[in-house]
């Protein structure tokens, strides 16, 4: 509807400007002001909580078992690694020294006796209390 042009326009109600605020009316906070998102503060709260027992806890385990892989593997590559090498020096052996192969063998066993005897002698000696 249009106003007739006789009748002017009346001014509309004063409102109070967000500067001015009386003392008996609360002023809603900004969003992401603190405390108004207590959902998310617990949320987080409780994340941090959950990972720092898991990092005491479930981070030593995790250590462990990748130690105890890892030095599985190694033990294994090194066994096949000794394997592999004994081998290739019998074989080396057996046609460097002419006659049959029993002598490539006592050199190798020969070798491995001596390095059994280094390893007996730098072992630690027990102590019995009695």
């Amino acid at each position: 509807m249009a106003l007739p042009a006789s009748e002017p326009a009346r001014p509309l109600p004063a409102t109070r400007s967000s500067s001015v605020a009386r003392a008996d009316v609360p002023v809603p906070e900004a969003p992401g002001a603190a405390g108004d998102d207590w959902a998310k503060d617990t949320a987080d709260a409780i994340e941090r909580v959950v990972q720092s027992v898991r990092a005491k806890t479930i981070g030593p385990l995790e250590k462990a078992a990748r130690a105890l892989v890892y030095g599985l593997l190694a033990l294994i590559v090194g066994v096949a690694a000794a394997v592999l090498v004994s081998v290739a020096v019998v074989r080396i052996l057996d046609v460097a020294i002419p006659g049959s192969v029993w002598s490539a063998h006592a050199i190798t066993g020969g070798m491995f006796c001596l390095a059994g005897l280094l390893l007996w002698r730098k072992r630690s000696a027990k102590t019995v209390k009695v």
